[in-house]
């Protein structure tokens, strides 16, 4: 895992270092720059290692395939690399996976290599010959990748900070991101809240000609029809196989691998793998001091105790939460409506003291159906024969509750009443209300631009095999929401702390595979994560499989009204805050006060705003406020 950097068009090498300074806790163990000349249009590629495979020189970049027509800098890892050197027989010095990557893309180019590559990455690759730079996004968006034009040229960075040094522009907020991070707590690939920085489309790559410095973004995955004819004992068996494959393939690595472990039934899998695997991992483990309903400390702690491992556990309090806030939010580089940024950050830190690889169960909710909305789709489709009444009664009943601001049931009952795809979607994952966002944004609401990406991905599904509207929901999940706000968050703050967050769940392979099971075998109306749960009872124990679940969840409600009280409120509301420059003081002030009074839970939207309020202050530059951990905590 590391971080790059690169420019297409005019730079230096000087400029390229600064930038690799920016992002250098991503790769603290070499950093390393090119400078190509292309006639008068240069290219420079930079990138800074944390050595995870392949320890020794040999493995640094950027790196030159032997018959030097292909150059690259590379953050992720190639979990088959190894198997692909077999396949097809490429010769290669070191163990790098990297190396691999560099002679497949000599051997059979751009296209057919990346079909080819298992694993979690985010590169930049010259092609010498043909004159064009490639950036390339994993089909998860795993590994994010950034890009933005520059004086009739492109930069590009594994991080917003990089592009930004080496563009040398000052930050800009963008309106059409700020409306759909309101409307779904993320801003979906490919906006940033930066105006005219670009995320890289999970499952895309962008060519760059060095001559006419034009780009064209390209899709390389095909979705994957829904094709398999097998029963479901079948599908058990081969997802028990591809599971057991992915896990072993995951814990390939030169230094000691870890696990993230919850309560919860996906990492405790994962850890029963790596044990079968003949790999005892060390287990990590984040709670909360007051040791509430939602900790899980108690029940990772079991399961580790019933699995063989040994776990480490941290305790964080709200004083630590509100210390973690505005690094987490300034490492993100985008706001986030994840409380579980939070506790993350310590449990990173933690987690860094010992080891620079961990598994995550991540992935499991979005390919197996593990959340509520997918519910609600399923009863959808059980009501067919009655949405001509159902239907009409839900939209009456949801424009009623629409003050309901981002609430569970608004959303529910709004989403049963659509009929278009698109709008039912929006209205299932809708985090502020069409009211709320207006007041918020002084008037104007920018109702399409959140709804753009769930069309684009929506139109990707209809060159496939037709495909039902629970499994066109979850597909889109895991592309939108989990690429561009869970993923996001794993990846920021993890490699904020120079840690490689790995997440077996979404190995290609395996996720191939669950993509084109009959969605009955995922998921079904009070049944979720079907499969998933009887494969893990034959290899968890039962209690770990039917145990209730907590989620992640902070106490945010509770913080809000008490112990974070003063110091959010005089960070949202003082006068000259930073954030009234966007978004309406009063509106937020609304919002405040009902959370205050307790009359609706608004916690998920303050915490939202908050980090709005402190990524303004961060990245456009503070009026009179400024985020201060010192502030008193009631």
């Amino acid at each position: 895992m590391c971080g790059i950097v690169g420019f297409v068009g005019n730079g230096s090498m000087e400029a390229l270092q600064s930038s690799l300074e920016i992002i250098a806790h991503r790769g603290p163990d070499g950093r390393g720059g090119i400078v190509c000349d292309f006639g008068n249009i240069r290219v420079g590629l930079g990138h800074v290692r944390l050595a995870i495979q392949e320890l020794s020189p040999l493995g640094a970049q950027p790196m030159q395939s032997r018959d030097k027509r292909w150059t690259i800098i590379f953050n992720g890892e190639i979990y088959n690399h190894l198997e692909l050197r077999l396949r097809y027989n490429i010769s290669c010095v070191s163990g790098s996976d990297t190396e691999t990557l560099v002679e497949l893309l000599a051997e059979f180019g751009i296209e057919k290599t990346i079909s080819l590559i298992n694993g979690i990455f985010a590169f930049g690759a010259i092609d010498h010959l043909n004159q064009v730079v490639h950036l390339v996004r994993d089909p998860f968006g795993i590994k994010p990748l950034y890009y933005t034009s520059n004086g009739g040229g492109v930069v590009f960075s594994s991080e917003v900070s990089g592009v930004l040094k080496l563009a040398g522009k000052p930050a800009q907020l963008s309106y059409e991101a700020l409306s759909s991070i309101l409307a779904l707590r993320f801003s979906p690939a490919p906006d940033t809240l930066f105006r005219e920085i670009v995320k890289v489309r999970p499952g895309h790559y962008v060519t760059i000609d060095i001559r006419t410095l034009t780009k064209a973004e390209r899709t390389y995955v095909k979705p994957i029809g829904i094709s398999n004819s097998g029963s479901y004992e079948d599908a058990q068996v081969e997802y028990e196989r591809l599971l057991k494959r992915a896990v072993d393939r995951q814990l390939l690595s030169d230094v000691p691998v870890g696990l993230l472990l919850s309560g919860g039934i996906d990492s405790a899998l994962i850890g029963a793998l790596a044990v079968d695997a003949g790999a005892k991992l060390e287990t990590f483990s984040v709670g909360f001091d007051d040791g509430g309903a939602v900790c899980e400390l108690a029940d990772a702690a079991e399961s580790a105790r019933v699995l063989g491992l040994s776990n480490t556990s941290i305790k964080v309090s709200d004083r630590d939460m509100w210390d973690a806030l505005s690094l987490s939010i300034r490492h993100m580089e985008e706001p986030a409506g994840t409380t579980s940024i939070l506790p993350m950050w310590h449990l990173m830190r933690s987690v860094g003291k010992s080891h620079r690889v961990v598994l995550s169960g991540q992935g499991a909710d979005e390919l197996h159906g593990g959340y509520r909305r997918y519910q609600l789709e399923a009863l959808r489709q059980r009501m067919t024969l009655a949405m001509p009444i159902v239907g009409p009664l839900c939209r009456r009943l949801g424009t009623a509750a629409s003050g309901a601001t981002g609430s569970a049931v608004y959303r529910a009952i709004k989403s049963l009443g659509q009929d278009d795809l698109e709008a039912r979607f929006f209205s299932a994952y809708e985090f502020m209300d069409a009211g709320t966002r207006r007041a918020l944004l002084k008037g104007s609401v920018l109702e399409d631009r959140p709804r753009t990406e769930i069309a684009y991905w929506l139109n990707w599904l209809r060159d496939s095999s037709a495909s039902p509207p629970l499994s066109s929901m979850m597909r889109i999940d895991a592309r939108l929401n989990l690429s561009d706000d869970l993923l996001l968050y794993s990846d920021k703050i993890s490699m904020a702390s120079s840690i490689e967050m790995r997440v077996p769940m979404l190995d290609l392979e395996l996720a191939a595979f669950v993509e084109s099971l009959p969605i009955g075998f995922r998921v079904e109306l009070r049944k979720a994560k079907r499969l998933h749960k009887a494969v893990a009872q034959k290899l968890v124990p039962l209690e770990i499989v039917h145990r209730v679940k907590r989620g992640f969840e902070v106490p945010m409600a509770r913080m809000l009204r008490t112990t974070w009280k003063s110091a959010a409120e005089d960070f949202l509301l003082q006068p000259g805050a930073a954030i009234h420059d966007h978004l309406d003081r009063e509106a937020i002030a609304t919002i405040w006060r009902g959370h205050l009074q307790g009359s609706k839970d608004c916690s998920k939207q303050l915490f939202l705003l908050l980090s709005i309020a402190i990524w303004c202050e961060r990245f456009l530059g503070s009026k009179a406020v400024e985020y201060r951990p010192e502030l008193a905590l009631v």
